[in-house]
């Protein structure tokens, strides 16, 4: 009772200050030409990195416009983004966005932009914080009433959308706020609250890959023969434990005793500690270890070349990708990769739908863990490697993901 009227009272005060920001601001001064970003996430995600350099290198490509990023650790973002073309200075804030009072911090500098892009992702539809994703709206809503261009990148919505976020969504009336959704499914969902929605594909399908080529260990790995590459998402590790580790490392020593293809373990995200007990770095290296067959297993171990655009590399060359996450398999199929998924919260199923007719035989069950399975279904592929890469229309998936910033290519 008492955090309810608690919320109740922020949300009247925060209505309040909105309407006097508004009344202050409607009028803005001359705004610099220039885009902010709003990440998902703090630093650590590959797959938020891939979204970001995608929007910078593509902002730059389209209308000659440098990005710079909303962040709470500035030498993290600049250490990693530096390696990309098109990054300008950082902006950093360092207050909290969680409290409802620094928004109001976060719009004064944001509506100084021309541009503001939130990377939409799967964090809008209040699944991991209702807060945050309604802020996220509001943000949005309260800049483009202003004649800030507003863009949100390719969303998904889950099933049980936030009321909270569904509220916010709709109270958005400018023109100036554009919401792309990345997935047929979250489409259908979200096209009943704010009908105004453009169907995309995610962002993350224009980043450019870039071989890590002073990774003088993976570059002769690479060069021995062809390759699988597999990312474990420790999402299932909590769901399966040890037997997650058990099903991979069967898999894997089957596939090399059974066919000349290597296998490479490809580590998605660097964040200790964010889904319990392991990484995806340590889930890899765990199987690497207990594989102990380094002529045919490589693990992408080098922190140092890990980034986006590296391991997008790894992707776009692999035979096919078996994956847990979203983003390594969007990095495979930029490349008319075939994928076979580990799904979660329903993911994946809406962007498969976008590309293949049965879906079905590119997703692992969610049921258990059957081997058995696994092997059919990526023995399958692999025995139809070109037909399979056929269905794969990489052109029209990129040209639906360019519809994320056609504002900017009419510049």
């Amino acid at each position: 009772m008492k955090n309810r009227l608690k919320r109740y009272i922020i949300s009247i005060l925060n209505e309040i200050l909105v309407r006097l920001w508004k009344k202050k601001s409607i009028n803005k001064n001359e705004v610099i030409d220039k885009v902010l970003v709003l990440p998902p996430d703090e630093f650590g995600s590959i797959g938020d990195e891939a979204m970001i350099i995608s929007v910078i290198q593509n902002v730059k490509l389209d209308a000659g416009l440098n990005t710079d990023i909303l962040s709470f650790e500035k030498e993290s973002w600049n250490e990693r983004l530096n390696q990309y073309e098109g990054f300008s200075e950082e902006i950093v804030i360092k207050s909290k966005f969680a409290n409802p009072f620094n928004l109001f911090k976060v719009l004064k500098l944001a509506k100084q932009y021309k541009y503001f892009v939130i990377i939409g992702a799967d964090i809008l539809d209040g699944h991991y914080s209702s807060v945050q994703s309604s802020k996220r709206i509001l943000l949005g809503r309260l800049l483009s009433d202003i004649g800030t261009k507003v863009i949100v990148t390719g969303s998904s919505f889950n099933k049980a959308i936030h009321p909270s976020v569904t509220k916010e969504l709709q109270k958005v009336t400018s023109n100036n706020f554009k919401l792309n959704i990345r997935d047929l499914k979250s489409y259908e969902r979200i096209s009943k609250i704010y009908p105004k929605a453009t169907l995309t594909m995610d962002i993350a399908f224009l980043l450019k890959p870039k071989s890590p080529e002073h990774y003088k260990d993976f570059i002769s790995f690479e060069k021995q023969g062809e390759y699988l590459s597999i990312n474990i998402n420790p999402i299932h590790y909590e769901k399966y434990g040890e037997s997650l580790l058990t099903y991979f490392i069967d898999y894997i020593k089957f596939l090399i005793s059974t066919t000349s293809y290597n296998v490479i373990l490809v580590p998605h995200d660097v964040r200790e500690n964010t889904f319990g007990k392991y990484s995806d770095y340590e889930i890899s290296k765990l199987i690497y270890n207990k594989i102990n067959l380094p002529s045919r297993v490589f693990f992408f171990e080098n922190k140092k070349h890990i980034n986006a655009a590296t391991l997008k590399h790894v992707a776009y060359n692999s035979k096919i990708v078996i994956t847990g996450r979203m983003h390594y398999s969007i990095a495979a199929l930029s490349n008319s990769v075939p994928v076979l998924v580990m799904t979660y919260q329903g993911k994946f199923e809406g962007m498969l739908l976008e590309i293949y007719k049965e879906v079905d035989n590119y997703v692992i069950s969610s049921k258990g863990l059957d081997l058995d399975e696994l092997k059919t279904k990526s023995f399958r592929i692999l025995n139809n490697l070109e037909q399979e890469k056929a269905l794969i229309n990489q052109k029209s998936i990129k040209n639906k993901s360019k519809l994320n910033l056609d504002i900017f290519s009419s510049k």
